[in-house]
C-alpha cells in the first residue's frame, strides 16, 4: 500500500486534519480540529506542447493555437494561511508524487521584447509619436543632468536605428505631440525653463520645426487629441507648480490659431 503522512507538514484543510494518504485505494485519512487557519498547496506546474492542432496570427505580434499538451503537476508543500486575514502563518514539505494529464488546451503566445538601438541622447519627459511612414519621433525631454534637451530622433523599425533631425526651437519637457492628419506633428506646451505656451510642427518630409503660435494659457501635463475637424483639443494639465486646471485651448489645423474655450 502506497501511504503518505503529513508528518512535515500542517495538513489542516476548513476544520480537518489530514493524517494519512492513500494511494492506492485512493483515501485520505482526516480527523476534525479547531483552528483558525486553513492549508494551500505550494504547486509546481508544467505544461508542454506536444502537438498543435491549428494556429493563426491575431492583433499584432500574437497567435492563438490549439493542440495536445503534456501538463505535470506536484505538490512540494503547504503554507498555513489565517481566516479572515489571508496571513501566511507557517509551511511545510510534502512529499507526493508527480501527477501527469495528457490534454486537449487552448493557448495565447504573445510578442516578447528583444533589444534595438539605442537613443543618441539620453532623455525622460519627452514625447514619442507615431509617424504615417512607419518612423517614431522622439522629441523634448531633459537629460540625465535635467537640463532641457531641444534635440528630436527618428527610430527606423526597419534597421532598428535612431537618427538626429531637427531640433525643437525650444527645448521642453512634458508637452504633448499630436500627429496630424497631414502627416505633421504638433508639439505644445510643457515645461521649457518656465510653463511654455508656445508650439511646434514638425514636417517630416523636411525634417524641420516650425513655429505654431502660442496657446491661450501656458500648460504642461496636459492632453492632447486630434478632433474630425481636424483640430487639436489640448485639456488639463498645470500652468504652475501648485495649480493644476482644466484649462482647454483648440488649434485648427488650416490656420494655426488656438483659442481657449469651455
Amino acid at each position: 500500500m502506497k501511504s503518505a503522512a503529513y508528518s512535515d507538514a500542517p495538513g489542516h484543510h476548513f476544520g480537518q486534519h489530514v493524517e494519512r494518504l492513500d494511494f492506492d485505494k485512493r483515501k485520505a485519512f482526516v480527523k476534525a480540529v479547531d483552528v483558525d487557519y486553513y492549508t494551500d498547496a505550494i504547486r509546481y506546474m508544467q505544461v508542454r506542447v506536444l502537438k498543435v492542432a491549428q494556429e493563426e496570427m491575431i492583433a499584432g505580434p500574437a497567435a492563438r493555437a490549439h493542440g495536445d499538451v503534456l501538463v505535470r503537476l506536484q505538490d512540494v508543500g503547504s503554507k498555513k494561511i489565517k481566516f479572515f486575514t489571508n496571513e501566511n502563518v507557517g509551511s511545510g514539505k510534502l512529499e507526493l508524487p508527480e501527477n501527469e494529464m495528457h490534454t486537449t488546451s487552448f493557448w495565447l503566445t504573445l510578442g516578447h521584447w528583444v533589444a534595438t538601438g539605442s537613443l543618441n541622447f539620453p532623455r525622460v519627459g519627452h514625447t514619442a509619436t507615431l509617424l504615417a511612414n512607419g518612423e517614431v519621433l522622439v522629441a523634448g525631454g531633459q537629460d540625465t543632468s535635467s537640463n532641457l534637451i531641444g534635440a528630436a530622433e527618428l527610430y527606423n523599425p526597419t534597421t532598428g536605428k535612431w537618427t538626429v533631425t531637427g531640433s525643437l526651437a525650444n527645448g521642453r519637457f512634458d508637452h504633448t505631440a499630436t500627429l496630424l492628419a497631414n502627416g505633421e506633428v504638433l508639439i505644445a506646451g510643457g515645461v521649457s525653463g518656465t510653463y511654455t505656451a508656445a508650439a511646434e510642427l514638425y514636417n517630416p518630409s523636411t525634417g524641420i520645426w516650425t513655429s505654431a503660435g502660442n496657446m491661450t494659457v501656458p500648460m504642461a501635463f496636459a492632453a492632447a487629441a486630434l478632433l474630425p475637424n481636424r483640430k487639436v483639443l489640448v485639456a488639463g494639465g498645470s500652468n504652475s507648480w501648485t495649480d493644476h486646471r482644466a484649462r482647454r485651448s483648440r488649434s485648427p489645423a488650416n490656420c494655426g490659431r488656438w483659442a481657449c474655450w469651455s
